[in-house]
């Protein structure tokens, strides 16, 4: 009975299970670089070279051809978002990608999704929602919006403003239910 008890009190006190996964697992590295859940539920683990999606099992591998990345200034820390499509925007230094969750392809005419949603520019920042709404940045500054929704994109800030010059251009995007909360670079919220 004691044993019992102490095995109750021993799983109470933590109930978490914590495990290391790496490459003995099947992780392709150790260099992390972004961690996030795929809207099925899988595991996305980003790490230096490629992405890596865990089921639970096994890993399953995501190489891109390095000579068709889009490139853009992005300067900020690593990130990915997934859109209302089943795939993956990954945010990198220098260059961002796309992984279509269905197709376990990446495309490359990124440029062209851009365009579908009213960029014709090149970016400098993207963000997507809780919503799964696109929010861009352009190399000249306009600060846009695109309503999945209503299939509209939408002009927040051209960029010339004087607001654009004092708090500075968008740098994170934060969504609770219906509030937004944008970051300058400045520091402002």
């Amino acid at each position: 009975i004691l044993v019992l008890f102490l095995s109750i009190i021993s799983f109470a006190a933590n109930p978490y299970k914590f495990r290391l996964i790496d490459v003995v697992d099947g992780l392709s590295d150790n260099q992390i670089r972004g961690l996030s859940i795929t809207p099925d539920g899988r595991i996305a683990v980003r790490t230096a070279s490629i992405m890596n999606i865990y089921n639970g099992a096994t890993f399953e591998y995501f190489h891109y051809d390095k000579k068709l990345k889009y490139a853009w200034n992005y300067t900020r820390p690593t990130k990915e978002y997934y859109d209302h499509q089943g795939r993956i925007w990954m945010k990198e230094l220098g260059y961002l990608l796309l992984l279509d969750l269905n197709t376990n392809q990446f495309n490359y005419n990124i440029a062209e999704e851009l365009a579908v949603r009213g960029i014709n520019k090149r970016l400098k920042n993207l963000f997507i929602d809780g919503s799964k709404n696109y929010w861009f940045l352009t190399d000249d500054n306009p600060f846009s919006f695109y309503d999945i929704a209503r299939d509209e994109h939408i002009t927040i800030e051209d960029g010339q403003s004087e607001f654009t010059k004092l708090p500075g251009i968008p740098v994170e995007l934060a969504q609770y239910k219906n509030l937004c909360w944008l970051v300058y670079s400045s520091g402002l919220i």
